[in-house]
């Protein structure tokens, strides 16, 4: 377990690998991290960084509250708040997080099911303001399926499935793996989708003066859902990213 207190930092990432055969994911005590599938390094799903001082998150989720414009999140990046710790925990097949700021504390575990080729996040939120809470929740990837970011970016498409409201993503560029397709979805009960960076970007700063968001590369996924919470009630949700074979209509 780590605890992040006022100006504290790891020397170095602490990292959890979590995996099963064909699938798995790293994260750090900061939340950063990347998802693969069948090949860690040919068919990442979202970036892998080599910077050990940065430690740049490529997946990340935000919680804002409607009616003030605050962002945050259960883990210390991408925004980091110095008025509350942070607390990781890492264990075998999962890693958890924990948050409380705002009024209102955030528990995040991340795992991989024995059986699936399925990154879970499942945030519970718990109301201790005293009054009732607006909030949304928004689910942000930066999708690689490839080796590297700045290669496959500009062959990465997404569209939305009407029937589940997942949001999908191809890359047909990448041969070995083309005939795939991965998702992020959350719970099939969010709100709003972009598979736009600029929107995704305006949206939030709308609402907020600045907004530390992730900058690297042009496409990405965003998906939304928005709470209403009272006094002890708590909402989960969550956030899910997968591969899967797509039908032989392939490019």
């Amino acid at each position: 377990m780590t605890i992040l207190g006022e100006g504290q930092w790891t020397p170095a990432p602490w990292i959890n690998v979590i995996a099963i055969h064909s699938f798995g994911f790293q994260v750090s005590e900061s939340g950063s991290g990347y998802t693969w599938s069948l090949n860690s390094r040919e068919n990442q799903l979202t970036p892998w960084s080599n910077d050990p001082v940065s430690d740049p998150p490529g997946e990340t989720i935000y919680v804002r509250d409607e009616e003030s414009g605050e962002l945050w999140s259960p883990t210390a990046l991408p925004i980091r708040e110095e008025t509350s710790p942070y607390v990781a925990r890492h264990g075998q097949g999962y890693s958890r997080f924990e948050h409380a700021s705002h009024g209102v504390s955030l528990d995040l575990l991340q795992f991989v099911p024995l059986d699936d080729p399925i990154k879970i996040s499942r945030l519970t939120i718990k109301n201790h303001s005293g009054r009732p809470r607006r909030l949304s929740v928004t689910a942000y990837v930066e999708w690689v399926l490839g080796v590297s970011r700045s290669a496959s970016a500009p062959f990465v498409v997404t569209e939305l499935d009407t029937e589940t409201g997942t949001m999908l993503a191809r890359n047909a560029w990448n041969c070995e793996f083309r005939g795939r397709v991965a998702f992020a979805d959350l719970g099939g009960r969010q709100t709003a989708w972009t598979g736009n960076r600029t929107e995704f970007l305006v949206g939030m700063v709308k609402v907020v003066a600045v907004t530390p968001i992730p900058r690297r590369g042009e496409h990405q996924q965003a998906i939304q859902v928005k709470h209403c919470l009272r006094e002890s009630r708590s909402a989960q949700k969550g956030a899910v990213h997968e591969i899967m074979k797509q039908d032989k209509r392939s490019h």
